[in-house]
């Protein structure tokens, strides 16, 4: 998740940093994430309001959907999709025999018989012969003229495999390193990724390729910054040169991407602490370097090099630099009690600094650091006369004392009472905020209420993810939410977020599917889609869902199938539709029916036999929510899966489908 939605409340603190004109960039990157889709202002159920969170918090438990794009980071490990090319969520290019078919490929062709075959007018022998060559890595360097003719051509899929496959053959291909430079501009984004993995693994430390390198670290897709970040960590260019050509791109980039970029960097964890702590000792690089490693403190993957980074972060409190100084505070609150030594410098800054968003973000990072030395300071903070400077030092201070009942009541209410600010960051940082006091749900639940009914959206998405984080205590309120047509579309979406807990909304769902006249198809997806989330088994929403079955919006027909498994055996009237989806050029939306059948009607064998070659292709699925469920759905079948078990062992993503699939082979193999 982008760094400037993972953490709400920080990120509005940086808002309103910004609309006090007080930092020119922070209000891009720590604000609400850009509102590329937005569509109708009047529409509030665009993919505008979808926060990144949605997609986080329903992971787990949802059912595969063909339509969600990916979020930067997906897959952590870059795993290759069945064909051996890269997946688009977000992982890096992966050489060609990632899936071990490097040993297979010994018996194969010899290099001059594949050279031949890349002169084929057949553009699948052609690929095939890339391939085979990739296998062979250094052994086809003979290849690289003609591989190098490859990368011209115009077929897309030929380019990026001959890049990869240059990237194989490794430091033997360095005389393509031009060529694979020129394809860092091409508009396809695989050609893009894989000519910026061939350079890594060619190891070209030219400046022209080092530039040309760094210029893509801050490319729009996911999968080439990760290429860019991860050829440069593996070129190792000296950090005079990087450092200026890095700093340069990122002040020139557009703020979205930049935010993202960022990001990227951040996801190298630990390794690039060292570097990272080495740039803040360039003026001009410190200010970068403490906004990713916030991202590394705030997501726990410094490691042994905690101590480094939080040294690093403290000494450049002192920086001559304001807003670097609030970075570094900033920073030091996202490793929380690991940053504790650097408790009495934040309180320096806290009650001398002349900056008002240093003080602010000492605020902050003393509620971090779990130093009740703080609370004293914070205290007296607590009388300001500055609407947020109050805020800060409230939640700072329930934060070090959590069970200090006087603390969080006047926390809760502070946030409560800040809602009603002129300003739109303060409003967004308070509903952030609140999100930590569900215990004192009398006083924040009515007040949410009223932020999911504001104009700003980062008040809105805050708002949510704080209804969320009530759980159970939020639904009726939320609930009533689905008569009213400008709150709806979040009602349905927090609902779904909430999940299980909100399992009592059912009969309120239902009627609203049921009154639905069918002119908003999405929300009437998103009603389905809710049931699903919630677990609902109430069949009388089964004539609507199976009518939707035969919708020609794929959203519908697919969030219909997702709510008829969760049914299950109670749903036997959708069988029969069901099935014939089966036969569906829509292969998603076959995939997705056999899902449900197999919640519906569990134990049959035929069934079972049916569905686990469809399943199997679910493991090598783009989008990494369709493996994960795929590989529990096989799990499901137990020893009727047995067939599966190579397929199982071969998928590749990030943490969530691992363990899916662990769990599976459990299963399966007894």
């Amino acid at each position: 998740m982008p760094i400037s939605t993972k953490h709400g409340y920080l990120n509005a603190l940086r808002g309103l940093l910004a609309s006090l004109a007080l930092v020119a960039a922070v209000g891009v990157l720590g604000c609400a994430p850009a509102q590329d889709d937005a569509g109708d202002d009047s529409n509030v159920t665009t993919d505008a309001d979808r926060s990144d969170a949605d997609a986080a918090d329903s992971e787990a438990d949802a059912a595969p959907t063909d339509d969600a794009a990916p979020t930067d980071g997906d897959s952590a490990d870059g795993a290759p999709s069945a064909d051996g090319g890269p997946t688009d969520d977000g992982g890096e290019p992966a050489p060609p025999d990632a899936d071990g078919g490097a040993a297979a490929a010994t018996s194969g062709p010899d290099v001059g018989e594949l050279i031949k075959q890349l002169e084929s007018d057949d553009a699948a022998a052609r690929r095939a012969a890339i391939d085979e060559l990739g296998k062979l890595r250094s052994d086809a360097k003979d290849a690289v003229d003609a591989l190098v003719t490859a990368v011209g051509d115009e077929d897309p899929e030929i380019r990026w495999r001959a890049a990869r496959t240059l990237g194989a053959i490794g430091a033997e291909a360095k005389q393509a390193a031009a060529a694979l430079s020129a394809l860092l501009e091409n508009d396809d984004v695989k050609t893009r990724a894989y000519a910026i993995y061939a350079l890594g693994e060619i190891g070209d430390a030219s400046e022209a390729t080092i530039k040309a390198i760094i210029a893509r670290a801050v490319d729009e897709d996911a999968m080439v910054r990760k290429a860019a970040l991860s050829a440069l960590h593996k070129i190792k260019p000296p950090r005079e040169l990087t450092i200026p050509l890095m700093v340069g791109t990122l002040n020139d980039a557009d703020h979205a991407v930049v935010t993202r970029a960022l990001h990227s960097m951040a996801e190298m964890g630990q390794d690039a602490v060292p570097a990272l702590v080495e740039a803040l000792g360039n003026e001009k690089a410190a200010y970068w370097s403490c906004l990713v490693l916030a991202e590394i403190g705030a997501n726990n993957t410094a490691g042994d090099a905690a101590p480094l980074a939080v040294e690093g972060l403290t000494k450049t409190v002192s920086s001559e630099d304001p807003e670097v100084r609030m970075q570094a505070l900033l920073a030091l609150g996202e490793f929380g009690p690991a940053a504790k030594s650097a408790a009495p410098t934040a309180i320096k800054a806290l009650e001398s600094d002349e900056f008002d968003g240093a003080r602010f973000a000492a605020t902050f990072a003393l509620g971090k650091f779990g130093d009740t030395a703080a609370v004293a300071p914070l205290e007296k903070a607590f009388e300001s006369e500055d609407a947020f400077q109050k805020l800060l030092a409230a939640q700072a201070l329930a934060r070090l004392e959590p069970d200090n009942e006087e603390f969080v009541k006047q926390a809760a209410t502070q946030m409560a009472e800040s809602l009603a600010s002129e300003d739109p960051a303060v409003r967004a940082a308070a509903a952030r905020g609140l999100a930590e006091f569900s215990g004192s749900s009398e006083i924040t639940a009515p007040a949410l209420e009223k932020a999911v009914a504001d104009a700003e959206p980062e008040v809105i998405l805050n708002a949510m993810d704080a209804f969320v984080a009530l759980g159970a205590k939020a639904v009726p309120r939320i609930t009533r939410g689905l008569s009213n047509e400008k709150l709806r579309g979040y009602a349905i979406r927090i609902l779904a977020r909430i999940g299980p807990e909100a399992k009592e909304a059912a009969p309120a769902i239902i009627e609203a599917l049921k009154s639905d006249d069918g002119s908003d198809p999405r929300f009437r997806a998103e009603l389905q889609f809710a049931l699903g989330s919630i677990g609902s088994d109430d069949v009388t929403a089964m004539p609507e869902l199976v009518e939707s079955l035969a919708s020609d919006n794929e959203q519908v027909r697919n969030s219909a199938c997702f709510a008829l498994g969760h049914i299950g055996p109670a749903a036997s009237e959708a069988v029969a539709p069901l099935h014939k989806n089966l036969e569906s050029e829509d292969k998603f939306l076959a995939l997705i029916s056999v899902w449900s059948l197999l919640k519906i009607q569990p134990g049959d064998k035929d069934l079972a036999e049916q569905a686990v070659p469809m399943l199997v292709t679910g493991l090598s699925w783009d989008n990494e929510m369709v493996r994960i469920q795929s590989a529990k759905a096989l799990g499901e079948l137990g020893a009727a899966a047995k067939g599966a078990v190579p397929d199982l062992e071969k998928a590749k993503g990030g943490e969530a489908l691992k363990a899916a699939v662990d769990e599976a082979l459990k299963k399966i193999q007894g």
